[in-house]
């Protein structure tokens, strides 16, 4: 009796099982059909298809996620005081717009600043703020951990913002203070999914909060995805969330090898931040593997402003950009 229990017991997790399977590849044909068009991709389009990606189980059919692209365009912006004629950043290549600021140095920076703070946010709201798991983990016995990123912006500082302003300064503390535009919370507090105030790092004081506008930047999303055995099979009968670490934000303070992170903010659940000097190169993917603590999630996801030229040190197995 106990046997013929045990045995259809397994019949129906097999059966639940199949189901999943059959609802997941029906997923995949509606998602193929809808997201791989030709035509303008927009940041609306991007976030449709982040969010379709997410709803496709990892677990079910091989790299199941994969066979739905994301359409995301790597925004080029190129900021010039040049209230005429277009402004020429020339690391940006072609097809990029321009983001205009008054020649004054002071509203020059604001407005700069200002700029940058909502590029960080538009990134966080397309890509899911942290709350949903976009990329395949892989199939694995052994623990294994992989991460993807995502370029969504690239943006440059023309000639003339350079001779005016060669140094942008408090771009952290406006973080810190500033609410979103018609919000009731600061962007510090939206994208670090967290309530904490950071009144703790203003008083700590903000060394090296500095955006050098000589190099080009990039606002890169990551998530980074762990595997392991248990954790694979375990998600088959429930799965488990993953966790948005907020972001981490470069002073640009400069170094040997190029420009990285100054400080580091953010972390699973609240805001511990703090202030480091780290500098470019491989110390940058050092500072933000610190940030990526895994404590039983299959994925943890962050959002981090870079100099372009030091995306190579964030280590991604797998990038997208669209030029």
């Amino acid at each position: 009796m106990a046997l013929r229990g045990k045995r259809g017991a397994v019949e129906a997790h097999v059966l639940i099982y199949v189901v999943l399977v059959l609802i997941a590849f029906a997923l995949i044909l509606i998602g193929i059909w809808k997201f791989n068009f030709s035509g303008e991709v927009d940041r609306s389009a991007c976030h449709e298809s982040v969010v379709f990606k997410a709803t496709i189980p990892d677990t079910l059919i091989g790299n199941s996620k994969e066979a739905v692209s994301l359409k995301c365009k790597t925004e080029k912006s190129c900021v010039t005081d040049n209230l005429v004629v277009k402004g020429e950043c020339e690391s940006l290549g072609s097809g990029y717009g321009n983001v205009r600021v008054s020649g004054e140095e002071v509203k020059n920076e604001a407005q700069a600043i200002k700029f940058l703070a909502d590029e960080m946010v538009e990134c966080w709201e397309m890509m899911g703020q942290g709350k949903v798991q976009i990329f395949n983990r892989d199939f694995s016995f052994s623990e294994t951990q992989r991460s993807a990123c995502v370029i969504c912006s690239r943006i440059a500082f023309d000639e003339d913002v350079q001779k005016s302003s060669p140094e942008i300064e408090g771009f952290t503390s406006y973080m810190i203070r500033a609410n979103v535009p018609g919000k009731d919370y600061t962007y510090w507090e939206f994208l670090t999914n967290s309530e904490t105030s950071a009144d703790n790092i203003l008083k700590q004081g903000l060394e090296g909060d500095v955006i050098n506008t000589s190099t080009e930047k990039s606002i890169v999303f990551i998530e980074k995805r762990k595997t392991t055995g248990a954790g694979w099979f375990g998600a088959l009968l429930g799965g488990g969330g993953g966790v948005g670490v907020g972001f981490a934000v470069g002073g640009f303070v400069g170094g040997p090898i190029g420009a990285g992170i100054g400080f580091v903010v953010g972390s699973v659940t609240t805001v511990v931040g703090g202030v480091a000097g780290y500098k470019g190169g491989d110390a940058l993917n050092t500072a933000i593997d610190a940030e990526f603590e895994f404590k039983g999630e299959p994925y943890i996801s962050g959002q981090f402003l870079v100099d372009t030229d030091d995306i190579k040190y964030l280590e991604c197995d797998s990038t997208y950009s669209i030029p």
